[in-house]
């Protein structure tokens, strides 16, 4: 993610010097920093295994697959080059293991999802954690897509109604509406994000499914929700 300095951020899921993963700077030189190591154990949470989000406040928001206070993951604010804040700690009341950072919205919260599919809001500038009341259909692995239509678009690489994946549209109140249930033929295990074409429609992919059950391109078309694979992988 380009930061405001124009330098780009990133994530390692390990190693660094406490072993926990990384926040690290490339330069537009390529020059590499490490500016902040995570660890094992309480603290800030360690192995952070999605992107940082970029917010208004330009600040960078993310997450940590596990550890921090009660092991389940954290989220975290982080102000370069070298200021770190756990904004909250999960626990498997209000969710556990987030893969992904959250999302910034129109109306300027971050928005996100943790891998058990639990959902949540950030308000900014205070950084204020709250649990919103509806959970996704299933596991997240793929960030929130903000939409044209200021919805936020996800997908689960399971569950729904033939336990292989869906896509989901959620509101910034929290409401959540399955869009598409994936059936084996049309894809399945849509573990990615989604994008937004300058159709307007949305674009992914699934791991499994499709012709030749190795993964395919789709098209959810808006606002009708129609499925359209547009190629089918192959093993070959």
């Amino acid at each position: 993610m380009q930061g405001a300095d124009g330098n780009l951020y990133g994530t390692t899921f390990t190693n660094g010097s406490n072993g926990g993963g990384t926040v690290f700077l490339v330069t537009p030189s390529s020059a590499y920093s490490d500016l902040w190591p995570f660890t094992f154990g309480p603290g800030p949470g360690c192995c952070p295994l999605g992107a940082l989000t970029l917010a208004s406040d330009r600040n960078f928001y993310g997450t940590t697959q596990i550890a921090g206070t009660l092991t389940y993951g954290t989220l975290f604010r982080f102000t370069p080059p070298g200021s770190l804040t756990v904004l909250h700690n999960f626990d498997n009341t209000d969710g556990e293991f987030p893969q992904v950072p959250p999302t910034q919205a129109k109306d300027g919260n971050l928005y996100g999802v943790t891998g058990s599919g639990t959902t949540y809001r950030v308000t900014l500038p205070s950084g204020t954690f709250k649990q919103l009341p509806n959970n996704a259909p299933g596991n997240a692995f793929g960030p929130l897509l903000l939409a044209l239509d200021g919805y936020l678009y996800g997908t689960t690489s399971a569950g729904g109604t033939f336990n292989m994946g869906t896509i989901f549209r959620m509101s910034t109140g929290g409401a959540i509406k399955v869009l598409y249930n994936f059936s084996g033929a049309d894809g399945d295990d849509p573990a990615g994000p989604l994008a937004q074409g300058s159709d307007g429609n949305l674009y992914g992919t699934t791991t499994f499914g499709g012709a030749n059950n190795t993964g395919e391109i789709f098209q959810l078309t808006l606002p009708k929700h129609k499925l359209n694979v547009l190629h089918s992988f192959s093993s070959i």
